[in-house]
């Protein structure tokens, strides 16, 4: 989870956070506002992407969501958005695959599946980098569990029994990581 309050291209951010903290599949989410935003979508008859709509000022990014995936040694990211605009027609609604935008202020949520490798390929019949396959990567063993004491029988039951003794393992959140107008922190949950 976490905020760019940059400049900078937010499918770039995102995808060099993908980068750094190794992450090869997964899932994205995204809203907030952007400027300079283009969206595109496969011509299913050309088998190319085509640019549906450029948007030179700000905009709501109302709904974003995708995929984190590889495709070979490089981390791909397909967002799909939902965008809110005033335009000469008044509120305008946008959507489309999207392929660049300028940050202005974006929060995001990244839900990291560190077991899995989502590979992408592209599909000869359409053009479009489609899911190829998911493969289950080797993940760290777990801490081992430390055996119980062997308990002896009471010679006599006791009256009333003690309060069992319990202890909490508390511990802190990682903090988060600053740089460059980018705050982010990975939680990895096992």
């Amino acid at each position: 989870m976490g905020r760019f309050s940059s400049k900078e291209d937010l499918v770039e951010s995102l995808t060099q956070v993908c980068i750094r903290e190794e992450i090869k599949g997964g899932e994205v989410r995204v809203r907030g506002r952007v400027r300079g935003a283009e969206l595109v979508r496969l011509n299913s008859e050309t088998r190319q992407y085509e640019v549906m709509a450029t948007v030179a000022g700000e905009v709501d990014l109302v709904h974003g969501n995708g995929v984190i995936a590889v495709l070979g040694d490089q981390v791909i990211l397909r967002i799909d958005a939902v965008m809110s605009a005033h335009g000469p027609l008044g509120g305008q609604t946008l959507a489309g695959q999207l392929r660049a935008a300028s940050v202005v202020d974006v929060e995001f949520v990244l839900d990291v599946f560190d077991d899995l490798t989502i590979n992408r390929a592209l599909d000869r019949d359409t053009g479009g980098l489609v899911l190829d396959s998911i493969q289950v990567v080797a993940s760290p063993d777990p801490a081992p569990v430390a055996a119980k004491p062997a308990v002896k029988p009471a010679a006599k039951p006791a009256a009333k029994p003690a309060p069992a003794q319990v202890e909490l393992a508390v511990t802190s959140a990682p903090e988060p990581t600053r740089r460059r107008g980018i705050s982010y922190a990975v939680f990895c949950l096992k």
